[in-house]
């Protein structure tokens, strides 16, 4: 379905609107491929965590969704579930958790 593993390149977003902090991981999730982005929320709001996310589903169907972490600072990915669930570390504070399937 989709070549699982780290994404070293930037997501199809504004710098603006969204600034990753690493690479970012793809995996299937629920048999949908998911490309998954931690980071900060865009080039005027870095004190905001931000997650970027896009998922293909087997159709072809795609969708794409921004959440953010307002107060957080930027984001690390730690960990993705099979059900969905990332694990999400700001530079500061206790990880955050993100059902990234939901809207």
């Amino acid at each position: 379905m989709c070549n699982v593993g780290p994404i070293d390149k930037a997501p199809p977003v504004s710098g603006v609107e969204f600034l990753r902090n690493l690479t970012g991981l793809r995996a299937v999730v629920e048999g949908k491929c998911v490309n998954l982005w931690a980071g900060q929320a865009g080039t005027e709001n870095a004190s905001d965590g931000a997650v970027f996310v896009m998922i293909r589903s087997v159709d072809s169907t795609l969708w794409s969704n921004t959440w953010t972490f307002p107060g957080t600072g930027p984001l690390t990915l730690t960990e993705l579930t099979d059900g969905g669930v990332a694990t999400l570390t700001p530079a500061d504070g206790e990880p955050l958790t993100l059902d990234v399937t939901k809207s």
